[in-house]
């Protein structure tokens, strides 16, 4: 893979990862609205702002793994895994751009 396209690449998925993460966070912001009066109501608000602040989290994953693609993009070890140094292979990166490992590794083999 060249670098620029792959930069270009990551550059734009963590700035799309960013903006869904300030909706999340301006969702959860909002915990200080009143609960519902009806137990059941409150339930499902419980169990939303559950799934937003995991939601919340993945993204902060995502990012921080955008974040060392780049990195390994500027080192020069961006096509190669993290663990075995195998090489990850054009299709797994392009499926998943930040990945650091080949699917051996990751265990999908």
């Amino acid at each position: 893979m060249r670098d620029e396209p792959v930069t270009q690449r990551l550059h734009a998925l963590r700035e799309e990862l960013s903006e869904r993460l300030a909706r999340v966070r301006a969702h959860t912001g909002h915990r200080e609205e009143a609960v519902e009066r009806d137990s059941a109501e409150q339930a499902v608000q419980r169990e939303n702002d559950e799934v937003v602040e995991q939601l919340g989290v993945r993204l902060d994953g995502e990012l921080a793994a955008i974040d060392a693609a780049l990195a390994r993009v500027a080192a020069g070890t961006y096509e190669r895994c993290a663990r075995c140094d195998e090489p990850i292979g054009a299709a797994r990166q392009a499926a998943l751009p930040f990945t650091a490992v080949c699917v051996s590794c990751a265990g999908l083999k």
